[in-house]
């Protein structure tokens, strides 16, 4: 577990391991305005490291999953450059072996 705060950081601080990682790549993208970090639920995951995507008005929901936890994280972009902030997401979690999917939030 990882702490981030202070910046385009809001919520809880402690984010997972493959959170972490996700944002380390992610954060620096100009259409990026700020960043919120939920609660982390443990004894839940899957068996590989997936990241899904949930589209949602003015920002992301980012569904981080590892083996025994679960963090959801949104990332609130700029309008005019929402497709861009998913595309550098969807390359960048590729780009690092990890699961991608792209669904609805139920």
């Amino acid at each position: 577990m990882k702490h981030l705060c202070g910046g385009k950081y809001s919520g809880h601080t402690t984010v997972t391991d493959l959170a972490y990682k996700i944002l380390m790549g992610i954060e620096s993208h100009h259409g990026i305005r700020s960043i919120r970090v939920s609660r982390i639920d443990m004894g839940t995951g899957s068996k590989e490291q997936t990241v899904k995507v949930i589209t949602q008005t003015g920002c992301f929901t980012l569904v981080c999953k590892q083996p025994g936890s679960v963090q959801e994280v949104n990332v609130y972009v700029i309008q005019e450059c929402s497709q861009a902030v998913l595309e550098f997401i969807a390359r960048f979690v590729r780009n690092n072996k990890y699961k991608l999917q792209f669904g609805k939030r139920i």
